[in-house]
């Protein structure tokens, strides 16, 4: 009789008995084989079943790819989308100054800094920009108005929120 290179297993040993024994120590040496094959095999297996590519064919893996990239691109789309609509929801709650009477707030600044006659005023331009803020609370309109006074063109804006006038640029 020629040694086998597998230990050899009774047709009567049971996996679970063997396995009780192996825990508590009280297996034999063919049992302590027997649950080591038993568990290296069932690995393979699992490790096959679970990694198993090697049938996949370069397009399906393209198509798994694309799938994968699409739903990813879905799921940050969808997320990007709810945070600017609760910003905007938020930026909305926000206005404390709506467009008019931002649009005066930005002639009365030229009219009061630039001394020029009220009757020369006409607006170009006119802006509303959602400015993003983490934590959403925070964001709040911005807008900007091109307002033309004799042969100058001047860019203000007119923070919803604060009221805050800037003079941004003069066109000549």
């Amino acid at each position: 009789h020629g040694h086998s290179t597998s230990p050899a297993e009774p047709e009567n040993m049971d996996f679970q008995e063997a396995l009780a024994k192996y825990k508590n120590k009280t297996a034999s040496q063919q049992e302590i084989q027997f649950v080591e094959q038993t568990v290296n095999e069932a690995r393979k297996t699992a490790k096959i079943r679970l990694y198993d590519d090697k049938h996949i064919t370069i397009g399906q893996r393209i198509g798994r790819f694309f799938t994968k990239l699409v739903v990813l691109t879905v799921f940050v789309l969808s997320l990007l989308g709810y945070c600017y609509y609760s910003m905007s929801v938020y930026g909305k709650e926000n206005i404390n100054y709506g467009k008019n009477s931002a649009q005066e707030m930005a002639e009365n600044y030229l009219l009061n800094n630039q001394n020029i006659s009220n009757s020369k005023l006409t607006i170009q331009s006119s802006s509303k920009k959602l400015i993003l803020s983490i934590p959403f609370e925070k964001s709040y309109y911005l807008y900007r108005f091109d307002i033309k006074a004799n042969t100058k063109v001047y860019s203000i804006t007119v923070d919803s929120y604060s009221g805050m006038i800037e003079m941004v640029e003069i066109d000549y």
